[in-house]
């Protein structure tokens, strides 16, 4: 998770693709004929071609303050987004910057922050990037680590990103890799399981995380944590104005919560049918780690970014990503579950 004066993403010219994504947008094209089309923003592929660097200059992104220890078998779609080596040295642990989560074989949603410079371009090439799967302890050998053959991020119809470095709007990109991933992919939250992930109820965030702040340690093994769905204006009054592609989370006491090394991960809904859906990935929050402060996570499941995702995955992967008929767990209404909000602020 990035800090705020830290978030950016841009935009790349080479090797440049688009794929039309409708949802609901400011710009509204028209056809070859003069039909007018529904709003749209669509997926812009990054560059591959860029030379090929030793030096890396990547800081550690935010990682999971508190927690358990976990299994990948618990979470099994959680990814580690990493340098590619020669393009940073020592094993997968060592190599991290993000995390993300698998919605297909070959297909991974992260943050849009965790691939574009610290002034918001996408310049690097898809080759400087692996990903982790199907792994607990990221040194380990387990799992595998496939190369990304592409990414992918959201531009309007002027090609313009709409990823905001300033408001950290849709701060989300799509990963391809070369082969299929270690793990079983997660579907995001259909329409009909909006109540899943409503204010007030529980959460779950998951990565390779800090268990005391950016000062460390930073350990080998997957950690998880419990968090809950919070009124806008609980990261409002911290952050100023939040993104509508955006939701908070977090814990009365912060001592659950994301912190660097975390950006881009899952936040997964819990289901009554002992099952999960992806709702959320890791964009930002407070210096210090949680500590009374909440964070901020990309609203996935909702619109427009669900369905520009949804169109994404089916061009890319031939996949539909979202799922439907799911039920939030019975242990609270949903007039209990906003009552749940408060009690945790």
């Amino acid at each position: 998770m990035a800090e705020t004066s830290d978030s950016s993403a841009g935009w790349g010219a080479l090797g440049a693709m688009m794929l039309a994504v409708a949802v609901a947008m400011a710009v509204a094209p028209t056809t070859a004929s003069g039909q007018r089309m529904e709003p749209m923003v669509h997926l812009m592929k990054g560059p591959s071609d860029a030379p090929a660097s030793a030096s890396t200059g990547e800081p550690r992104q935010r990682r999971i303050i508190g927690g358990e220890p976990t299994s990948i078998e618990e979470v099994p779609w959680q990814v580690a987004v990493d340098l590619a080596p020669g393009w940073a040295d020592g094993n997968a642990h060592m190599r991290q910057i993000c995390g993300g989560s698998l919605v297909a074989p070959t297909l991974v949603i992260t943050a849009a922050h965790c691939i574009a410079d610290r002034r918001g371009r996408f310049r690097s090439p898809a080759e400087k990037f692996t990903v982790v799967s199907g792994r607990t302890v990221l040194s380990s050998g387990s799992g595998r680590e496939d190369g990304v053959s592409d990414y992918y991020y959201f531009v309007d119809g002027s090609d313009r990103p709409v990823y905001d470095p300033r408001s950290n709007a849709w701060d989300v990109a799509l990963l391809e890799l070369s082969g299929p991933a270690a793990g079983t992919p997660i579907k995001l939250a259909g329409p009909d399981e909006a109540d899943a992930w409503d204010v007030g109820r529980a959460a779950l965030i998951s990565g390779w995380g800090s268990t005391k702040g950016s000062a460390g340690p930073y350990p080998d093994g997957l950690r998880a944590a419990d968090i809950v769905v919070l009124p806008r204006h609980q990261c409002s009054d911290y952050f100023g104005r939040i993104a509508g592609t955006s939701f908070c989370a977090g814990t009365a006491l912060g001592t659950e919560a994301t912190c660097f090394g975390d950006s881009g991960g899952p936040v997964a809904a819990p289901l009554a049918a002992d099952e999960f859906r992806l709702v959320g990935d890791t964009s930002y929050g407070g210096k210090e780690c949680g500590t009374f402060v909440p964070s901020v996570y990309g609203r996935l499941a909702a619109e427009p970014m669900r369905s520009a995702l949804q169109q994404a995955a089916l061009d890319l992967a031939g996949t539909d990503i979202v799922g439907s008929g799911g039920t939030a767990p019975g242990s609270m209404t949903p007039a209990q579950a906003r009552e749940n909000a408060w009690i945790y602020v």
